[in-house]
């Protein structure tokens, strides 16, 4: 309600000033911490400046999603990467590139279990496959094959 009132510009720029400081320091380290960077995001909620520190938090996520997905690992290998990205950059818009390359490798794993004849394989690889990949869209599809055997 106030902001944007004539009695509260002074303030709100004299706020902006301190918190583009502020930015300008993290910005301004050798090694940028991210949770100072989540933590201005945070605390500055509502000001311009966040935009600011949130591009930089995704292009920082960017750079490390392209290391992943640039790493020549296992399937598995990569979807532990993937969960690990999204926990640490779980605010930035990244998070969707690589949920849905974890969905890709869900697709590819479950195609592959669909060719298993043998029931018992069968039910202990899809068991697997729901802890594994819980979250996805795949997983209900894991369970109703599940069920059917």
């Amino acid at each position: 309600a106030w902001k944007g009132s004539d009695f509260a510009k002074p303030i709100e720029e004299k706020c902006s000033a301190y918190a583009e400081k502020q930015l300008s320091k993290i910005l301004g380290q050798r090694n940028i911490s991210t949770s100072y960077l989540v933590k201005f995001i945070h605390f500055w909620k509502g000001f311009d400046i966040t935009q600011k520190a949130q591009d930089k938090y995704d292009d920082l996520a960017e750079i490390e999603i392209k290391k992943i997905l640039s790493r020549k690992a296992s399937p598995s290998s990569k979807l532990g990467y993937l969960k690990q990205f999204i926990q640490k950059w779980k605010y930035s818009t990244k998070v969707s590139q690589a949920q849905d390359e974890i969905n890709a490798l869900a697709k590819t794993d479950l195609v592959e279990i669909r060719k298993v004849s043998r029931a018992s394989s069968k039910k202990l690889k899809l068991k697997n496959f729901i802890r594994k990949y819980a979250g996805t869209e795949q997983v209900a599809e894991a369970q109703a094959l599940l069920d059917k055997l």
